[in-house]
């Protein structure tokens, strides 16, 4: 634009330095070039010539020319303005969009990481859990593991007491016997056997098992 603006300028200032006689004779002749003969009124010997005009007039020609072309170059050039302003808001408008499809990724991966978390941290929970029940669930079977050997042991030892109090009680009992049969004639009585079944059970008899 400010290279037009320049040739424009220097063509009418070399426009300008040539002076061309006439005279204005209005917007509707024109310039009326003096050098030329003017054509006797009433005469219609062929078309009408163009006035010529004067170096003054078609200075101020030149300049209305500079200063329509300047007003259409300013226009031009706040056109061209308008429309970089208009790209330059388009693109800021891009950016702008674009930042935000970025934010709203990031956030999305965040979220989704914050899911991760969440869900390796229920997941270590669970395993946590299970662990503690399976622990749990050892201790109590070797709790009752224990609490039946405990019991197998005390009714083992009531047993054997037991057995022992039998067999004390049977001892007593030939003792009384035996005395109660030597208090009798002098002659000696069967012999007494003394023997035990399958079962436990303690039996005395005069013949063997």
């Amino acid at each position: 634009m400010r290279a037009l603006l320049l040739s424009v300028v220097s063509i009418s200032s070399v426009v300008l330095a040539q002076p061309v006689p006439g005279t204005w004779s209005g917007y509707v002749n024109g310039w009326v070039n003096e050098s030329r003969p003017a054509r006797p009124a009433g005469l219609l010997l062929g078309p009408a010539r163009q006035p010529v005009l004067t170096a003054q007039q078609q200075q101020l020609v030149v300049l209305s020319q500079l200063a329509a072309q300047q007003a259409y170059v300013t226009q031009m050039t706040m056109v061209e303005r308008q429309k970089e302003n208009a790209r330059a808001q388009e693109l800021e408008t891009l950016a702008a969009q674009q930042r935000l499809v970025a934010q709203q990724n990031a956030l999305i991966d965040q979220q989704q990481a914050a899911q991760a978390q969440l869900l390796a941290q229920q997941q270590q929970l669970v395993a946590q859990q299970q662990q503690l029940r399976a622990e749990q669930q050892q201790r109590d079977a070797d709790a009752a593991l224990a609490k039946w050997a405990e019991e197998k042991a005390l009714v083992q030892k009531e047993f054997e007491a037991k057995e022992k109090d039998l067999a004390a009680r049977e001892a007593q009992r030939l003792e009384l016997a035996r005395a109660e049969a030597n208090k009798g004639p002098a002659e000696k009585g069967p012999d007494i056997h003394r023997w035990v079944d399958e079962e436990g059970v303690v039996h005395y008899s005069t013949r063997p098992k």
